[in-house]
C-alpha cells in the first residue's frame, strides 16, 4: 500500500469542512452542508485503516504508540478550544447557560459528547442547538470511539486472513441497523457510532480496491467528477429533514470516488493546489473553532451576526483562528514521541481540565434545577411537551 502524502485528501478535508462551516453560518444555498462531516468520516476510515495496516503488515503496529500518535493529534487543539470557549463562557454567559457549558465541555474532553446529546434529546428541559456552545463536538466523540475499537477489528481480521469479509460485514450490517433503527429511532441513528460505522469502513473500502485496480486517467477524471458532483449537490439539495440513507451515503460514496481516483486528473489537482491544501491542513482547527465563533458571535452581537457582513467577519475571523492554532497548537505537539508516556501525560492534561468543568456543572447544578422546578408548574405540561418534540427534531439533525 503506498504511505505518502496525499495532497488531494487535504483537498477534500477542505471541501468538507466548509460545506459545515457554511451550513452552520446559516447559508441557505448550502442547506446539506453538515454533510461534510460524512466526507469526514470516510476520510479518516481510510487514513487510519492504511496506517494501521501498513503497520501490522510490516510487524510494527503497537496500540500504545497508536492511540499516542491519537492523542497528539487530536487533544491539543480539543484541550485549547474547551478552555478558550469555557473562559468565553465566564465572561458573556447566564449562570444557567455557564452550567449548561460545563457539561459539554467534561463530555466533549471524555470523548462522550454524542450520547450527551443523543440522552438529552428526550429530555424536556434539553437545550435547543443554538443553546449548545460546543454542540460540533459529537462528532468528533464518535470518531474517538471508533477509534478504539477499529484497530482491533483490523488486527483481527489480518491474523484471521477475513480481512475483507469482515470490514465489508461491519459496514453493511451497520448501514443496514442504521436504515431501519433511523425510522424509529433517529436521535441514536444520528448521534451513535453503530450506526456510523459504514462511514468508516466505506473508507477502509477503498484500500481493498486501490490495492487491485489504478484507474487511468480517464477513469480518474470521470470518478473525481462524480465524487465532487456527489458532495456538492448534497450540500446543495439536502435539508435536516432529508432521508438518512440519502444523506449519508451519497456524500460517503462521493468522497471515496475522490480519494480512490487521486490526483491524475485536472479536478484532482485543483483539489492538491495550495488554496484548498491551505484549508485542509488547517480543517481540523476549523472545525473545532468555528462553532464557538458563531455562537458567541450571535450571544453578543445578536442579529448584526446574522447578516452578510457579519457572517463575513466570522469566516475571516475562523480562517485566522484555524491558521494560527493550527502553527501554535496543533503543531508543536507533532513532534513528541509516540511513546506511552506522552499518551499518559495527555491522559492526565485532560483528565484534570474534565475534573475541573465537571466540577462548574456541579456547583451550578442547583441553581438550574430551581429554575427548571419554576418552569415545570402545573397548567404548563402541554407547552413543555411540544417543545421537547421540537428538540428532538432539532437535536438530530441541527448538528454535524
Amino acid at each position: 500500500m503506498k504511505s505518502s502524502y496525499r495532497p488531494e485528501i487535504d483537498g477534500l478535508r477542505a471541501v468538507g469542512v466548509l460545506g459545515v462551516v457554511f451550513f452552520h453560518l446559516g447559508l441557505t444555498s448550502l442547506s446539506g452542508g453538515f454533510a461534510g462531516v460524512d466526507v469526514f468520516f470516510v476520510i479518516s476510515g481510510y487514513l487510519i485503516s492504511r496506517n494501521i495496516l501498513d503497520d501490522i503488515e510490516a510487524n510494527r503496529f503497537s496500540f500504545a504508540e497508536f492511540y499516542s500518535r491519537r492523542a497528539r493529534r487530536i487533544l491539543p487543539a480539543l484541550i485549547f478550544t474547551v478552555s478558550m470557549t469555557f473562559i468565553a463562557g465566564l465572561l458573556w454567559l447566564s449562570p444557567v447557560t455557564m452550567r449548561q457549558l460545563a457539561k459539554e465541555s467534561t463530555h466533549a474532553l471524555l470523548s462522550i459528547s454524542n450520547i450527551q446529546y443523543w440522552r438529552e434529546s428526550h429530555e424536556y428541559f434539553a437545550a435547543t442547538s443554538n443553546q449548545l456552545t460546543l454542540l460540533h463536538c459529537w462528532s468528533l466523540s464518535l470518531e474517538e470511539q471508533f477509534y478504539l475499537a477499529w484497530p482491533l477489528l483490523l488486527l483481527l481480521g489480518v491474523r484471521a486472513r477475513k480481512l475483507k469479509t469482515i470490514i465489508c460485514g461491519a459496514g453493511i450490517l451497520s448501514c443496514g441497523l442504521a436504515i431501519v433503527m433511523s425510522r424509529h429511532h433517529p436521535e441514536a441513528t444520528f448521534f451513535l457510532m453503530p450506526f456510523r460505522v459504514f462511514e468508516f469502513a466505506i473508507g477502509t473500502s477503498i484500500i481493498f480496491v486501490e490495492r487491485r485496480y489504478v484507474p487511468t486517467k480517464a477513469t480518474a477524471t470521470g470518478l473525481t467528477a462524480l465524487g465532487l458532483f456527489a458532495i456538492v449537490a448534497s450540500f446543495a439539495v439536502f435539508t435536516p429533514g432529508s432521508a438518512f440513507a440519502a444523506v449519508t451515503l451519497i456524500p460517503s460514496l462521493g468522497a471515496a470516488a475522490i480519494i480512490l481516483a487521486g490526483r491524475s486528473s485536472r479536478l484532482g489537482q485543483v483539489l492538491a493546489s495550495g488554496p484548498f491544501i491551505s484549508i485542509g491542513r488547517a480543517s481540523y482547527s476549523l472545525y473545532l473553532c468555528h462553532w464557538p465563533i458563531i455562537f458567541f458571535a450571535r450571544v453578543i452581537f445578536g442579529e448584526a451576526a446574522e447578516n452578510f457582513i457579519g457572517q463575513t467577519i466570522q469566516l475571516m475571523l475562523m480562517l485566522a483562528t484555524a491558521f494560527l492554532m493550527r502553527r501554535f497548537v496543533e503543531a508543536p505537539f507533532r513532534t513528541l514521541p509516540p511513546t506511552p508516556k506522552t499518551l499518559g501525560r495527555f491522559a492526565a492534561l485532560t483528565g484534570v481540565i474534565a475534573i475541573a468543568t465537571h466540577g462548574t456543572y456541579l456547583a451550578k447544578d442547583g441553581r438550574n434545577a430551581s429554575v427548571q422546578n419554576s418552569a415545570a408548574k402545573p397548567g404548563r405540561r402541554n407547552s413543555v411537551s411540544s417543545r421537547a418534540a421540537r428538540l428532538r427534531k432539532a437535536a438530530v439533525h441541527s448538528v454535524t
